[in-house]
């Protein structure tokens, strides 16, 4: 996967996004420090065909605590879900991250920097796209430092799917943040941090968490933000891959 540009998949058929998606996440995710990868694959002669025991579970952090699991679904094509801690309660330790809706196809979208990933909430349904918006950039892997000095790997995953300051009409879900560092998802809600929508100037901090000595020195949380800035961006000679909410830092510095 190229880094630090935005990858986009459109209108794959439901039946195949499986195998589609779980091919790219794997390549998206590959070679982080601490990340690692099991999945279940089909045997001979049925790799056309929808099973329940078939998954992909990607370790954010080399304890395992934190995973994304993706696994088939004969209307949606494939679910994916952020898992945190040894709990199975629903909105504590797992949540689904995609949405509930079934269509013909699924587009979505990926980014690769050196310090982290991006991705949008699947499936996004938006048939025959030719461009599905990078305000559906909802899902930021990176490294966040402890109080004492560590690095550590965490995941934020937004909600609502575009940069606004409200969630869309119906929404009930918290964004969530997990970490090798947390027992359970810490809950955000990302609108009550916003101050101002669709501004004369984008304004980032760096993300960090709410219940624990955490920050992050290469993703930024948007405290306001301009209509145009979205995908790839340059504020102030930075550059960043920006999505809902949150910008990831690029590094363009040439290697030698």
């Amino acid at each position: 996967m190229v880094e630090n540009s935005v990858v986009r998949r459109q209108n794959i058929i439901t039946s195949a996004a499986y195998n589609e998606v779980t091919e790219d996440l794997k390549t998206l995710f590959n070679g982080f420090n601490g990340v690692s990868i099991e999945q279940a694959v089909p045997q001979d002669g049925q790799e056309n065909v929808i099973s329940n025991d078939l998954f992909l579970k990607i370790y954010l952090d080399s304890g395992r605590k934190v995973y994304l699991q993706v696994v088939p679904d004969s209307s949606l094509g494939f679910r994916v879900s952020i898992h945190c801690g040894n709990g199975q309660t629903e909105y504590t330790n797992w949540a689904n991250i995609d949405r509930r809706i079934s269509s013909e196809t699924v587009s979505y979208s990926m980014a690769r920097t050196r310090y982290g990933a991006v991705f949008t909430c699947f499936p996004s349904v938006m048939e025959n796209v030719s461009s599905l918006p990078d305000g559906c950039l909802t899902n930021f892997f990176t490294t966040f430092e402890t109080s004492d000095g560590r690095t550590v790997n965490g995941i934020i995953c937004v909600n609502p799917l575009s940069d606004d300051t409200t969630a869309p009409s119906g929404s009930t879900s918290m964004s969530f943040l997990a970490t090798s560092e947390h027992n359970n998802l810490e809950p955000i809600d990302v609108t009550k941090c916003f101050y101002g929508n669709r501004a004369n100037q984008t304004v980032l901090v760096n993300a960090s968490s709410y219940t624990k000595p955490l920050i992050s020195r290469h993703l930024f949380k948007k405290v306001q933000t301009e209509a145009t800035k979205f995908g790839k961006i340059s504020i102030n000679g930075r550059e960043f891959i920006a999505g809902s909410h949150y910008c990831l830092e690029i590094d363009d510095t040439p290697e030698v």
